[in-house]
């Protein structure tokens, strides 16, 4: 039983599934959140312990911004997290060959109850 408790512990605390890691955090691996303000275990920082919404403008590329698409992530109190928040799915989902812009909106309702990641790119 201790074992598994220990094994838990460990994903809990250094898996970067939905961008948030004590490892990141203490500099132990590198932030791999899209919105580097994120990557901390402390959201309520953040302001909005019951709800958040933030969007972060991202790389702007050259291109013209004719067409939207969006791919989303989301994950329910760390532990369960489902979708492809990728620039790759985003550019699919729209239809779009050459990347113009690339930002992310965050979403979280009772800090990580449940969270949302999509990466919104815009191009042609």
């Amino acid at each position: 039983m201790g074992l598994k408790i220990l094994v838990f512990l460990m994903i809990a605390l250094f898996a970067d599934c939905m961008g948030t890691s004590y490892a990141s955090f203490i500099g132990l691996t590198p932030n791999t959140n899209p919105d580097k303000q994120y990557a901390t275990p402390f959201l309520t920082r953040k302001g909005g312990a019951l709800f958040h919404r933030n969007n972060s403008p991202g790389q702007a590329l050259d291109g013209k911004l004719l067409k939207r698409g969006e791919a989303c992530s989301s994950g329910f109190l760390w532990l369960f997290t489902w979708g492809d928040s990728s620039i790759h799915a985003a550019a699919t989902a729209g239809g779009i060959k050459k990347i113009g812009s690339v930002d992310h909106e965050i979403t979280g309702f009772l800090i990580a109850v449940y969270q949302s990641n999509c990466t919104i790119v815009m191009g042609e």
